[in-house]
């Protein structure tokens, strides 16, 4: 709905601001990002979003495994497209993450379980 509306508030704007800040630099930065919604068509809004700003994004990650299977379809084909270099995820429980659960696609992914700046 608030995407429909023309809101970007998933949280903040921090795409915005990343894209602004680093225009000429863009191609020495590894940007990391994420999907958070268990909606295909947001989730494919949010990645639109981010693309339209950032050209690609290193690495994706479905934030929480919010609807991971649909997520992670969409976040292959960005990667088949050339969009994505590598697929993640993150979970506020470590023990989610290292299940695997979110990683049977049969190749690795990187994870993460803990805040880090």
């Amino acid at each position: 709905m608030a995407a429909r509306a023309g809101r970007r508030a998933w949280y903040g704007r921090a795409e915005e601001t990343l894209a602004k800040v680093l225009k000429r630099r863009r191609d020495q930065m590894i940007i990391a990002t994420k999907i958070w919604t268990s909606s295909p068509s947001e989730g494919r809004e949010q990645a639109n979003h981010a693309l339209r700003l950032l050209g690609r994004v290193e690495i994706y990650q479905v934030h929480n495994l919010v609807n991971w299977p649909a997520q992670l379809r969409m976040l292959e084909q960005l990667k088949r497209e050339g969009k994505v270099d590598a697929i993640g995820a993150t979970h506020y429980d470590p023990r989610i993450v290292r299940s695997g659960s979110a990683c049977s696609t049969g190749h690795r992914v990187p994870s993460q379980s803990r805040l880090s700046v």
